[in-house]
């Protein structure tokens, strides 16, 4: 007995293959499919393929290029596109690569990361000083989105790009996060960020966090709780169960200056 026709046994009527058609067009529709794969790996511009690194691709491609760089100005890679330099006065010079959204091309940053301002982590609040849990309290350095610093993905290019961007983030570290050196200094860039913040101070609720924790350290306690008060009041971020632990703290920091 004949097998069943099917995709292995195409009929023929009249001395015409019955399913060839639709063999050819599914083919067809495969190689298309394929054709149009993974936007990181492989898009098709101008009839050529040109391939984008992946996100870990960058990152490799990062840590080679600036990992020179970066240990010239003390800095000690932690991970994915992100350095951290010891600076003595209880908080970090952290310096990373970020993508304005995911897919996008990268931007460099430096920023500052307070080794006693709390985090908020399940629901609980907790201080992390360990360099693999820096965080970015505050944006210090001016080389990020909305300039022409940009990194795109595109393996052609990429290489070329970093290299061209090394003495332009050497000068940037040099300007100003080096200058950033005590309590102090590290105060007025907050200061100033609170006056001149497009996005609402408030509404970076870390950075916020970070004025209410620096002014305790410098024994303003007043200041220090009025701010973090208004903290609570303008921003939802720390729930109301995680206040009486952030007060506690922040009168902890008062006492360890």
């Amino acid at each position: 007995m004949p097998p069943a026709s099917g995709w292995g046994n195409d009929r023929n009527i009249g001395g015409v293959q019955f399913f060839q058609p639709l063999r050819v067009a599914f083919t067809r529709f495969l190689l298309d499919r394929s054709a149009r794969t993974d936007k990181n790996h492989c898009r098709m511009r101008f009839g050529e393929a040109s391939v984008y690194f992946t996100s870990v691709q960058m990152e490799e491609l990062f840590r080679c290029a600036f990992d020179p760089l970066l240990a010239e100005r003390h800095f000690e890679f932690v991970s994915k596109a992100r350095w951290v330099r010891e600076t003595g006065y209880g908080f970090k010079h952290l310096f990373y690569f970020y993508p304005f959204r995911p897919g996008a091309a990268y931007y460099p940053y430096g920023a500052l990361s307070f080794d006693f301002v709390p985090r908020l982590e399940a629901g609980k609040i907790r201080i992390r000083k360990e360099k693999r849990h820096t965080r970015v309290h505050l944006v210090v350095t001016h080389m990020g989105t909305g300039t022409a610093n940009s990194i795109d993905r595109d393996a052609a290019t990429a290489k070329q790009r970093c290299s061209d961007l090394q003495a332009i983030i050497f000068d940037a570290i040099g300007k100003e996060l080096d200058t950033v050196g005590s309590l102090a200094s590290a105060l007025e860039l907050l200061v100033q960020e609170k006056a001149t913040s497009r996005l609402g101070f408030y509404n970076t609720p870390e950075t916020a966090l970070s004025y209410a924790f620096t002014l305790a350290k410098l024994g303003r306690k007043q200041e220090a709780e009025s701010e973090l008060e208004s903290l609570f009041g303008k921003s939802p971020y720390y729930p109301l169960q995680t206040h009486v632990a952030l007060r506690e703290s922040l009168s902890q920091a008062c006492v360890e200056r």
